[in-house]
C-alpha cells in the first residue's frame, strides 16, 4: 500500500510518553494502517534510529523512521522532551523528507519548528491543545521562553496549509485572533480527540467492580492521567479528604504515571489513606476503561487541557464526571446531566460537587454518550478526510523507500 501521509509525533506511536498526544497517534495508526507512514522514537533495541526502515506495530508494517532511542521512565527527563524533538528533527530533516510522500500530519508545535520550510509539502497540523505550551512548563527556563517560543511559533503557522485543534470553540476563537495579529494562517478547525467504542462502552458496574474485587457498596473516584502537578492530582486527593467524612468506605483509583508520584504517596500517607486510595501506574486501555466502568465518577483536577481524552471516555462509558473548569471541559460536561464542573478549585467545592454528582439521573448519562457518538475511532477516517483531503486524492507514486 502507498503511504498516504507522514504521521510526525515524538512518541513510539503506542503507550510513551503517556497521554492524550500518544493515545490520538496510535488512534491514527491503526485507523490508516500502512497508509501512513511514521516518524517518532522507538523504546526497543531493534529498530534502527536516524534512518527510514520498515516496522511492524499491531500486526501492520509500516515506513518507519525513529527520531531516537528513548527509555520509557516516570522520571522527569534532564533535557525536554520539546527539545529532544526539535533537535533530532533539525538534526535528521533531509534524510526525513526525503520520502516520496508529501503530505505531513503534524501534532506538536516544536515538530512544525524542528523541520523548518518545507516546500513543495502538504502540512496538516493538528493541534492537542491551543495553550501555549511552555506557560506551564516543567523547567523553570521553560516558562522563561514561553513569550518567544509562541512568536515564533504562530509565525511559522503561516506554513500549514490545514490546522486542526483539539480544543473548546471559544479556544479556537481567541487562539485564532492571537494568531491573525502575527502572520496570515488558515482557519482554525475543531478536531477533538477520539474514544475507542470498542473499548469503551457502558458495562454493568456491579460485575465489573467483582472482577476487580472492589466493594460494590462503597462509592469509587477514578481518575486517569499523568502525574503531573498540572493534572492536579493534589486538589483531588484533599477533596476525598473531605467526601470521606460523609462517605468513610469512599476509594480512589488513579490511573497513570509521573514525576509526582512520590509526592502523592506521601499525601496520600499524610492523610492515612493507604487503604482507601491507590496509585496504580500505567494501565492499558482495558484496564482503563474497566476502572471507569466500575466508577461511582470519574475525577479530574487539572488546570489545563486540550479537549480531554479521559473526559471524553468516561462519558463513553455512561459514568458521571467531576472536573474543574479548563478548555473543553464545559462542551464536554453539562452541570446536572452527566456531572458538574467544579469553578471553585478548593476541597471543599470540589467534595460538594461530588455529592452533587451522587443523584444523576441514568437518562442524562446515555443522552450524552450518544450525543459524542461522532467522537468514536469508527468515524475517525471519515473526519480527516473531510478536514484534510489533500492525501486521499492521490496516492504517493512510492510505496516505500530505500533504507538509508
Amino acid at each position: 500500500m502507498h503511504a498516504r501521509f507522514i504521521q510526525l509525533e515524538f512518541s513510539d506511536f503506542d503507550s510513551f510518553p503517556e497521554g492524550g498526544q500518544t493515545t490520538s497517534a496510535r488512534q491514527t495508526r491503526q485507523v490508516f494502517g500502512d497508509e501512513v507512514a511514521l516518524v517518532g522514537i522507538t523504546c526497543d533495541d531493534e529498530t534502527p534510529t536516524g534512518i527510514w526502515t520498515r516496522k511492524v506495530l499491531d500486526g501492520t508494517e509500516h515506513d518507519f523512521f525513529a527520531l531516537a532511542r528513548v527509555r520509557p521512565s516516570s522520571r522527569k527527563p534532564l533535557i525536554p522532551m520539546r527539545a529532544s524533538a526539535f533537535l533530532a528533527l533539525r538534526r535528521y530533516r533531509r534524510r526525513i523528507l526525503a520520502h516520496p510522500c508529501r503530505h505531513l500530519l503534524i501534532r506538536a508545535p516544536e515538530v512544525l519548528m524542528g523541520l523548518g520550510d518545507m516546500p513543495g509539502h502538504e502540512i496538516c497540523l493538528h493541534m492537542p491543545g491551543v495553550e501555549n505550551p511552555l506557560k506551564r512548563s516543567r523547567y523553570w527556563y521553560g516558562r522563561l521562553l514561553a513569550e518567544r517560543f509562541q512568536r515564533l511559533f504562530l509565525r511559522r503557522l503561516g506554513h500549514v496549509d490545514v490546522a486542526l485543534a483539539a480544543a473548546d470553540e471559544e479556544s479556537i476563537r481567541a487562539f485564532s485572533e492571537e494568531c491573525a495579529r502575527e502572520t496570515s494562517c488558515p482557519r482554525i478547525a475543531q478536531f477533538p480527540t477520539r474514544f475507542d467504542e470498542q473499548v469503551f462502552y457502558p458495562r454493568d458496574r456491579i460485575t465489573t467492580r467483582h472482577h476487580l474485587q472492589i466493594s460494590s457498596d462503597a462509592p469509587v473516584l477514578v481518575g486517569v492521567g499523568r502525574l503531573n502537578r498540572f493534572k492536579g492530582w493534589a486538589l483531588v486527593i484533599q477533596a476525598f479528604v473531605e467526601f470521606r467524612y460523609r462517605f468513610p468506605e469512599a476509594l480512589l483509583f488513579i490511573l497513570g504515571e509521573g514525576e509526582e508520584r512520590a509526592a502523592l504517596q506521601r499525601q496520600i500517607a499524610d492523610n492515612a489513606l493507604e487503604r482507601h486510595a491507590r496509585l496504580l501506574g500505567h494501565c492499558d486501555q482495558e484496564t482503563v476503561a474497566a476502572y471507569m466502568s466500575a466508577a461511582t465518577f470519574v475525577v479530574s483536577g487539572s488546570s489545563v487541557e486540550g479537549w480531554s481524552t479521559t473526559l471524553v471516555e468516561a462519558i463513553a462509558c455512561e459514568v458521571p464526571v467531576c472536573t474543574t473548569e479548563f478548555s473543553s471541559a464545559r462542551e464536554l460536561v453539562q452541570d446536572g446531566i452527566n456531572g458538574y464542573v467544579v469553578t471553585d478549585r478548593t476541597p471543599a467545592g470540589f467534595s460538594a460537587a461530588l455529592v452533587d454528582c451522587l443523584g444523576l439521573p441514568r437518562e442524562g448519562l446515555h443522552r450524552r454518550a450518544c450525543e459524542i457518538s461522532d467522537l468514536a475511532v469508527a468515524r475517525l477516517r471519515e473526519a480527516l478526510m473531510h478536514a484534510w483531503p489533500a492525501p486521499f486524492t492521490k496516492v504517493s507514486d512510492v510505496s516505500r523507500v530505500a533504507h538509508v
